[in-house]
């Protein structure tokens, strides 16, 4: 441990070749975040069920409290989703889950925010992560083949 310490500051390119796999890693990982996100959403997408909801009131954060239909059944739950645009009475778009019809959160666009904006994060790092290490890459001088054998 001791070693690669001293190696570590006994070659400053090694230590910033680190900085480039910090990057490189964190990339991955918020973009393996943003795929499993996306594979959530898709998977609600397809079972999930959408309607047509009332705001009937907000609570003391600003999410609206919405009213909306499952099964024959009226169910009032607090929305995922808010916006300053948003009033009591307004209609908006939220799915329910029709196994557990009480699981309900907005529907539209709004779904595809975190699992966008983390691929996007972590596509970035990547790339910096990349540019990074070919720019701290090793640059030794190639050998001469003409020059002989060198002693």
């Amino acid at each position: 441990m001791e070693q690669e310490t001293r190696t570590l500051r006994n070659n400053p390119l090694r230590l910033m070749r680190l900085g480039g796999v910090i990057f490189l890693g964190v990339g991955l990982l918020f973009f393996v975040l943003g795929l499993v996100f996306c594979l959530t959403e898709q998977k609600k997408t397809a079972t999930y069920v959408e309607t047509t909801g009332v705001i009937i009131d907000f609570n003391r954060d600003g999410y609206p409290y919405v009213a909306y239909e499952a099964n024959g059944r009226t169910y009032e739950q607090r929305s995922n989703y808010t916006s300053s645009a948003m009033r009591v009475g307004d209609k908006i778009t939220v799915r329910y889950d029709p196994q557990s019809p009480n699981r309900m959160e907005a529907s539209g666009a709004v779904v595809w925010f975190m699992p966008i904006l983390f691929m996007g994060m972590g596509g970035l790092f990547i790339v910096i992560g990349v540019f990074w290490l070919w720019f701290f890459r090793d640059r030794r001088e190639p050998e001469n083949p003409w020059a002989g054998p060198q002693t």
